[in-house]
């Protein structure tokens, strides 16, 4: 059953976006009596179709959400943005905390996210998978801005993927009590000085596979080994 973000409660009277109204009833096709599970704040709503014109929904329970994301914040090179959406729609059914775009010297500086379609893209995976609250996005930052971000939280598990490294995964040695950065560079990799730099701002550098992946790909992966590792605990 897909989720449906609730535009506003009033008088115990439930109203969705007109998107999903016209998704409901023209390409769902759902009748009366037929359920919807709606989401609002922190809480979850299941609801039933009392009438489709007007669309009305009559609520038959509220429980809260117990299902928080991960503490996985993605420190992502900015790339091509039809790779970069295709990693933020499934980070977010990851169940990661944040992305933050990142300027990197090997970045291509005539890239432009639109930051209202990746919100959308986020709002379309949350019906899809079921999460209540949205991935954050943060406004994309420049190298030197993340390495102050490192030195300010320097207690928090900071790690880069990097294909050159020896480090092998099976190494992770995680503080449980702070959240997890994963960094990943851009199309082209980081360079040597930015690796340097990393290192010296204590950035744990890991292995992924035997391949060069794509930036998207290693993101993805970067953050199911993590998210893995804390679903077990």
């Amino acid at each position: 059953m897909r989720f449906y973000r609730i535009k506003k409660i009033i008088n115990n009277s439930i109203y969705l976006y007109e998107d999903d109204i016209h998704h409901i009833n023209n390409v769902l096709r759902l009748k009366n009596n037929e359920k919807i599970k709606c989401v609002y704040g922190n809480k979850i709503y299941l609801t039933s179709i009392k009438s489709n014109k007007p669309f009305i929904l009559e609520i038959i329970s509220i429980e809260e959400n117990n299902i928080l994301p991960y503490n996985v914040n993605i420190f992502l090179g900015i790339i091509d943005k039809k790779y970069f959406e295709i990693a933020i729609k499934f980070l977010n059914e990851l169940n990661c905390k944040s992305i933050t775009p990142v300027w990197f010297n090997r970045s291509q500086r005539n890239i432009k996210l639109d930051f209202n379609r990746l919100k959308n893209i986020i709002i379309e995976s949350n019906k899809q998978c079921q999460r209540v609250d949205l991935m954050n996005i943060n406004e994309p930052i420049q190298f030197s801005e993340m390495i102050n971000i490192i030195k300010k939280n320097n207690q928090s598990n900071w790690f880069l993927a990097y294909e050159n490294e020896q480090n092998k995964l099976n190494e992770i040695n995680l503080n449980f009590d702070y959240d997890v950065n994963l960094i990943i560079g851009p199309e082209g990799g980081i360079t040597v000085d930015e690796y340097n730099l990393l290192l010296e701002s204590n950035v744990k550098s890991l292995k992924l596979t035997n391949t060069i992946l794509r930036a998207e790909t290693a993101a993805i992966y970067f953050a199911s080994i993590f998210i893995n590792i804390l679903k077990e605990r």
